[in-house]
Order: structure tokens, then sequence, then C-alpha cells
């Protein structure tokens, strides 16, 4: 399958096919120059090391270069470390990056691909379900401060993403189940129909359905794909329907610590209260919150932000980017399928929310997820 992202003279195509890695697409422009496979050492071993022969086999001048795996390397120190890398190794500005791993490796290789020579070309290989999903696609890259989640980055779009659904074998149950967070986002801001697929095929979603797993994936992308093209660098307000969720989820990643919480299941959380908050501000139906804390339940996905210090996370809600007045910023969903952005969320609100586990906002736990108690 392939998926367009249509940007004029940035626009590039996104490849979807199990077995993908197997052969490369390998595009013109890796025929010239020398180029880097940054990963880790533990995707290396998986996959990284049976691509890089496959390149170097098909007469790619391609080394690997390896950074640190965790959200807590995800940093300017590991952006320097891998940019002195590339420097020592020739890397010119007809080189590119192959930015092979999860969330991290494709943030931090697209932020060196974007600095780096003051810019070179790179291309995602998603190995993690969140990545493949998300993080690959779009072009948001950055690292971490102490303050705050990807408070410094850029806007560059990669030249391709490779997609390959059969490094999700190898994936924990853990990271499995965080990367399907994302794809539940995916169709509560913009295809209902993808939410419904997978209220359908949860089963076959826990049990990692091969065929299920690309139509999640296509669909997700898709999704992705459409919000890009409206609104590249975030200035119109429409790419922040993406950050569904993640007003909290950032705030619950930063609190608790970068890598001890992941990513997806902060998502999921931030989903959660994002939904409750939605039917009292956004007159969301309740039917509709209650699917969405069914399927994430389904999903063995956290909903319950009450073990996380409620009362400490409001400051970090304040220090989102979609903050525009004195309030916090949050993404309201209006029905599945369909959200909108509310920059000004009184802060009493919030706190009020937040001090209710979601089990006792109005909802309770049920066998295979949550359902609504006056339902």
């Amino acid at each position: 399958m392939l998926i367009k992202v249509r940007l004029g003279e940035r626009s590039y195509a996104i490849h979807v096919k199990p077995g993908l890695l197997e052969a490369p697409p390998i595009p013109r422009f890796l025929r010239e120059g020398r180029h880097v496979l940054l990963t880790n050492r533990r995707v290396f071993k998986l996959a990284g090391r049976g691509l890089l022969g496959r390149l170097r086999n098909a007469g790619i001048r391609i080394e690997a270069v390896m950074m640190p795996d965790g959200e807590r390397y995800k940093t300017i120190a590991t952006v320097e470390k891998v940019a002195d890398s590339l420097l020592a190794m020739g890397l010119t500005r007809k080189s590119s990056i192959l930015a092979m791993g999860g969330g991290v490796v494709g943030d931090v290789g697209g932020f060196v691909a974007s600095t780096y020579m003051r810019g070179i070309r790179y291309i995602q290989i998603p190995t993690t379900l969140l990545a493949q999903v998300d993080s690959s696609v779009g072009g948001k890259t950055g690292v971490n401060l102490r303050a705050g989640k990807n408070m410094v980055g850029t806007f560059y779009q990669p030249a391709e993403v490779w997609i390959d659904p059969n490094l999700l074998g190898t994936l924990s149950a853990r990271d499995y189940r965080a990367g399907l967070a994302e794809v539940v986002k995916a169709g509560i801001i913009g295809d209902a129909r993808l939410f419904a697929f997978m209220e359908r095929n949860v089963e076959k979603i826990n049990h990692r359905d091969p065929a299920v797993l690309s139509h999640l994936i296509v669909g997700a992308c898709r999704v992705k794909a459409r919000v890009v093209e409206q609104d590249e660098f975030e200035t119109k307000g429409i790419r922040e329907k993406l950050n569904f969720g993640h007003t909290l989820a950032h705030a619950l990643e930063t609190g608790v610590g970068y890598g001890k919480l992941k990513h997806g299941e902060a998502v999921s959380i931030g989903m959660a209260f994002a939904m409750v908050l939605s039917r009292e501000l956004a007159g969301c139906p309740a039917l509709d919150v209650d699917r969405v804390l069914t399927l994430l339940g389904g999903l063995g996905l956290p909903v319950d932000w009450g073990r996380y210090n409620p009362g400490g996370l409001v400051p970090l809600m304040r220090k989102d980017k979609k903050a525009a007045g004195p309030g916090i910023a949050e993404v309201l969903c209006l029905k599945i399928g369909s959200v909108k952005v509310e920059r000004n969320v009184s802060e009493k609100v919030i706190g009020r929310l937040l001090k209710n586990p979601a089990g006792e906002a109005g909802f309770h736990q049920a066998e295979g997820g949550l359902s609504h108690a006056n339902a």
C-alpha cells in the first residue's frame, strides 16, 4: 500500500507492506553519496543488520550508527553525539539518515537531519506500532528538556517512510498496546469507521492479526496525512487536532519521569480524561464517551489518572504548546470522528475533574473495559 503525503516540493510516500524490508524500495538519492543507518543495538540485532546487508548488496554505501535506547536519551546531548559521528564519517549534504527504531530514534534522527549541514534527507523506518501510526509521519522532530517534552525541535518532512508490519511481532505486549492508543486517537479525531472497525475487532487486534494490523496502520496514516496536508506547520489550528489527549499525556510523562510511563499509555489516560472533559464542555454524547473508554479498556490500556498526583498536573498542563490564553488548551471531542481545539479551558474545571479517577467520573469498571453508569 502506498500513501502519499501531498506537500508540494516536500511531498513523500509512505510505503506499508508486510515484508517490505526484505526488498526495500530504494530511492534514487541513495545511489549517491554515503549514508547512515541510525538505530539502537536492540533494533540493529533484530532487523537492522539484515537491512544494512541488503542495502549494501544493492550497492548503497551505508554504515550503522548506534544511539542509546530510551526516552531519557532523547536529548540535545544525544543529538550532538550523533552529529559528531556523522561528521567524523565524512557525511555531506548528499548523504541521508535512515532512522530505524521507535519514536525516540525517529525524532532524534529527524532533528539531526534537519540541522546537520543545514539539512539532509532522511527516511523514517519505524519499528514500533506507535511510531508506524504516528511519530514517523508528519515531519515533527525534536528532543526533550527537563522542563517539558518536545520543547526543542523542527518541522522537517522525511523523504520517505518505510513501514513493515512484520516488525511488530517482536514488540513486547506493553509496547504493542501503547501503540494502539494512537490508532484509537486517529479514529476519534477523523475516522469514525476506523474506530468502529477497532470495536468490532478487539480480539483480533489483541492477537496481532496481520490483516487487521495492516488495516489499522494504513487507516491511521491516512488520517494523519490528511491533517498534515492541511496544516503542515501547525499555524492554522488544524494540526493541533492530532494532540487529542496529549495535553494531559505530556504532563504525565514530565511529572512521572520520561520513560517510566509509555507515551501511548499516557495518551490513553489523556484521551480518557479528554472524553470526560468533552462531555462536560463540548456536549459530547455520553455514549461516545463510553465507547472510547470501553475500547481503551478492551485493548488493555490505562484510563485512570487518579494514581498520578492529579494536583501536580495542572501546572505542567499550562506549559502545553497549544496554550494561547490564561486557561489550558485542550482538544475536545464533539463526537467520534470530529474534534475541536479549545484554547482557554478553565483550570478550575480541569482541577475538579482531575480529582476524580475515571472510575468515579460517572463510569464503572466492567468486564472487557469500562461502561457508563447510566447507559
